[in-house]
């Protein structure tokens, strides 16, 4: 007798699926998060130019992850190819 195979989904996504988008949501919020508290501090970017670069660079980072993660929710190709393109620059 054959058995018939069951893959545990939620919502017709797959368990994997919504494991990567529930961590990529999470990692993406908290770079959101400290990219604004980073660019919207009382720092003085003159004298750290640098600082400047990286506060830019969490908020964006973490407005791509939230975005490209709503695309793979979305079932979107273009959400897995920036999370693999993300995730090689990073």
């Amino acid at each position: 007798m054959k058995k018939s195979k069951t893959e545990v989904s939620f919502k017709q996504r797959y368990l994997g699926v919504v494991f990567l988008v529930v961590v990529q949501a999470i990692v993406g919020i908290i770079h959101l998060f400290f990219g604004l508290a980073l660019v919207s501090g009382n720092f003085s970017f003159n004298a750290y130019p640098t600082m400047m670069t990286y506060s830019v660079y969490t908020l964006v980072y973490g407005f791509l992850t939230i975005l490209f993660t709503y695309w793979i929710w979305k079932q979107k190709q273009k959400g897995w190819i920036g999370t693999v393109a993300i995730a090689l620059f990073v």
